[in-house]
């Protein structure tokens, strides 16, 4: 499945920010845009997937938190706003997270379905939580939430 609706919506996001002259938000929707590009190039591919899609934002986000915690840490508050504006707006095309509460029902669910008794089944039971979610949360999140879940089943 290709992410061609995102890309429409990036593109139409780029066309209103310069009809808009928003400049900052034109700056980020670009970098978005270019790091499709270089993906698309690099694996010689015309279009990427919808989770190929995400994981490159997800990839971006992470590395736009590093960088603002190390700005923030060398007190560089201007590129600390910079580099958050432009988070946010990688944010708004991520798939929404869920919340620990739902992570925790979905485990539990599973964890009844595989008659999971112990941390001898964790390894079944955060792969089928993380294909039950998918992309709806970081796989270390997952992870953590069935440890705790069976370690406390014990």
């Amino acid at each position: 499945m290709e992410s061609l609706n995102l890309r429409q919506r990036l593109s139409k996001d780029i066309q209103m920010a310069i009809a808009q002259q928003k400049q900052d938000r034109l700056r980020a929707l670009r970098s978005v845009a270019a790091l499709f590009a270089r993906e698309e190039r690099k694996k010689k591919k015309t279009n990427l997937t919808d989770s190929e899609t995400v994981r490159l934002l997800i990839k971006a986000a992470s590395q736009k938190k590093v960088a603002i915690e190390n700005y923030r840490k060398q007190g560089r508050e201007v590129l600390v706003k910079i580099e958050s504006d432009e988070l946010a707006i990688i944010e708004e095309y991520l798939p929404r997270q869920l919340s620990e509460e739902e992570i925790r029902k979905v485990v539990d669910q599973i964890i009844v379905r595989v008659a999971a008794q112990g941390e001898q089944d964790i390894p079944k039971v955060a792969r089928f939580a993380k294909e039950a979610i998918g992309l709806g949360a970081r796989g270390k999140v997952i992870l953590r939430s069935v440890s705790e879940r069976l370690n406390n089943s014990l």
